[in-house]
């Protein structure tokens, strides 16, 4: 099974979910601004954070250019400082390209200036790995 953690950040939160996720799955977590082609994937993990109540757009496109035919599942993982907010926009990229995506979709807070402060940590690290275990 080829397994890929792909992330976009623009506070480093994303990169360290994707991190620690990637390393529980022994792989290597992928930046996709870095590294736009992730090639195959029978699971394909998306870390993303949420920026004014919406997903991050570099990632909007990147779902927008995935093949179904590459891509056999998705699953996201969300940083969110408010932990209300989902990466609607994302998933359904997703969905309009033919690709499935699993229903659930763990929330891990992260912070914004002193809103969840030491966040994300070990827990939500911990929840997010766990989440990806799940789905293989």
């Amino acid at each position: 099974m080829t397994i890929t953690v792909a992330y976009r950040t623009m506070t480093g939160h994303s990169r360290k979910i994707a991190v620690a996720v990637a390393k529980a799955l022994n792989v290597e977590a992928v930046d996709i601004k870095k590294q736009p082609d992730i090639g195959d994937s029978d699971m394909l993990f998306i870390v993303g954070g949420i920026y004014g109540g919406a997903s991050n757009p570099d990632l909007v496109k990147f779902a927008e250019s995935l093949d179904s035919s590459r891509i056999k599942r998705a699953a996201l993982i969300t940083s969110c400082a408010s932990r209300k907010f989902f990466q609607k926009e994302v998933r359904a990229a997703l969905v309009a390209r033919g690709i499935d995506v699993v229903t659930e979709e763990v929330v891990c807070w992260g912070n914004f200036l002193f809103y969840g402060l030491g966040h994300p940590n070990k827990t939500d690290f911990d929840a997010a790995i766990n989440f990806a275990k799940k789905y293989l």
